[in-house]
């Protein structure tokens, strides 16, 4: 079992990784072949392995750790992310995992590895062979693509989670977004936990400065739920929303 200890330690690893272990090309594809006949390590994708505790037989990387290691920028992405950080409250077998490099979503023990294009990368950090965003950067990537991701429920549910969000870091990053309608969003939604995320008024006063002229929906199907028009953001989102994220009172949508 020569080399076994050091493929548990990494968790996941790759042909290459094991030719470093062993110095040899050939001794890597040798052994690479053997452990996965005797059920040592097993195939989680082309080129992609795990050990397996040989115990349980369960993979020595957890869904994080695979998620980080299907390309070289690859990290664990939005609602995934929450997740990894606590602030999440339903189980999810669904990976969404960013990336600068394209690969074909696939499952793996039951998990689906699904591909999303990489947005900023100021936010990510590593930890626990993990490459995953912050808190902030989770926030706004899920605030951005909850309407396809998620959904506007989860999303609301990830924010009472929270205890606190840092406002530097999420000016920041928006600013690298360049997205007027994610400054109108996240202005539209976290007014509403002002308090309890300890988010000032230069904050939102700040989200304001960048919103532009345009009224958006909040998301696609806002405008088949009974739309209401909030004046402060621009926004137009459903009534049954009010309760939860009225702040400046809403107007009947003229659409």
């Amino acid at each position: 079992m020569k080399y076994y200890k050091e493929m548990l330690e990494m968790g996941c690893f790759s042909w290459n990784d094991v030719c470093e272990l062993t110095g040899n090309r050939n001794s890597a594809s040798s052994l690479i072949q053997s452990y996965l006949k005797k059920g040592y390590i097993q195939n989680i994708k082309r080129n992609l392995y795990t050990a397996l505790d040989l115990v349980t037989g369960q993979s020595a990387a957890d869904k994080y750790q695979i998620a980080s290691s299907l390309t070289e920028t690859s990290y664990v992405y939005g609602f995934s992310a929450m997740d990894y950080h606590g602030y999440t409250n339903q189980v999810s077998y669904v990976m969404y995992t960013a990336s600068e490099t394209r690969f074909k979503s696939f499952e793996y023990e039951g998990i689906t590895y699904m591909y999303i294009r990489s947005s900023i990368r100021d936010g990510i950090i590593k930890e626990n062979r993990t490459a995953v965003t912050d808190l902030e950067q989770s926030l706004l990537d899920c605030i951005d693509t909850f309407d396809k991701y998620g959904g506007i429920e989860e999303l609301l549910r990830c924010v009472e989670l929270i205890p606190a969000l840092n406002e530097a870091k999420l000016l920041k990053y928006l600013v690298e977004y360049k997205k007027a309608g994610l400054y109108q969003k996240t202005g539209y939604i976290l007014e509403h936990f002002k308090h309890e995320l300890y988010l000032g008024d230069g904050f939102f006063a700040e989200c304001k400065k960048h919103i532009g002229k345009s009224t958006r929906y909040l998301y696609s199907k806002a405008e088949m739920e009974k739309p209401r028009y909030n004046k402060d953001w621009q926004v137009i989102a459903p009534e049954r929303l009010s309760d939860v994220t009225y702040q400046g009172g809403f107007e009947d949508a003229e659409i």
